[in-house]
């Protein structure tokens, strides 16, 4: 990971509006702890970032369920690791509630790294 922080895409669903205080938290603490944060309109194109090391990880909140079934295997396939935004296991899904699908993924120390700062987000 880069001394000045990891690059991260940041993505969130449809339903979470510009005011919501949890997204709002997480992208400010991001924005503050990492390089840079891409809010891309095509979130596959951040999971074939992160695919191929392009960036460093991905965090989303209350994502949409169509943004998973093609960048999740793209990443998983390249050894990006899923967890929840408390740092539990992450099953990637396209179905269930919006609220099931807010989460970290990166790889190694950067994964590491990025649920520190998501917890510090948290507590925040």
């Amino acid at each position: 990971m880069p001394r000045s922080g990891p690059v991260v895409a940041w993505t969130q669903g449809h339903a979470v509006r510009r005011t919501d205080p949890v997204a709002a938290g997480l992208r400010g603490h991001l924005e503050r702890r990492t390089r840079r944060v891409l809010q891309l309109w095509a979130p596959l194109l951040g999971w074939s970032m992160l695919a191929r090391g392009a960036i460093d990880g991905f965090v989303g909140y209350r994502a949409e369920g169509i943004d998973f079934p093609a960048g999740a295997l793209l990443a998983v396939e390249a050894g990006v690791e899923f967890r929840t935004l408390t740092g539990g296991p992450f099953t990637v899904g396209s179905t269930g509630p919006d609220t099931d699908r807010s989460f970290v993924a990166a790889r190694g120390d950067t994964l590491t790294y990025l649920l520190d700062v998501v917890a510090g987000a948290r507590a925040a």
